[in-house]
């Protein structure tokens, strides 16, 4: 597979989180393999750097949650 210029985010906290980073999803999708719902980004430094905000801070966000 090469580099896709697309992010395929099957997480509705991801997609909130980066929709309150100021992103926003080109469209919706549904993967009938995975029985899923997607939401698609174009892919950006930007973009790559929230998510590496995210996967440091959704740890703490479980934690908090119990």
């Amino acid at each position: 597979m090469g580099n896709s210029k697309y992010f395929y985010c099957y997480s509705y906290k991801l997609m909130h989180f980066l929709k309150s980073c100021g992103f926003w999803y080109l469209s919706t999708g549904f993967n009938r393999k995975s029985n899923s719902t997607y939401f698609l980004f174009e892919k950006s430094d930007d973009l790559d750097n929230a998510i590496i905000i995210w996967n440091t801070i959704k740890f703490k966000l479980k934690e908090n949650q119990k």
